[in-house]
């Protein structure tokens, strides 16, 4: 099975890699969290992470006036 990591800058997602969490914590060091829906990844870079809940949604676009 395919498994993704998000790298998070805060809440965000600043990368997503193909592997597994842990691996990303031990060698590329940060802050990782599993991003693994089915085959594809959950996020995507700028995504937002809610800790609470685990899950990830999509920025919602700049209000353009």
């Amino acid at each position: 099975m395919i498994e993704y990591a998000a790298q998070l800058n805060g809440n965000i997602v600043g990368e997503v890699i193909v592997g597994n969490y842990q691996w990303a914590i031990d060698n590329l060091g940060g802050v990782w969290v599993d991003c693994t829906c089915g085959e594809n990844p959950c996020a995507s870079p700028g995504y937002i992470y809610d800790e609470k809940t685990q899950t990830f949604s999509q920025p919602k676009p700049p209000v353009v006036e």
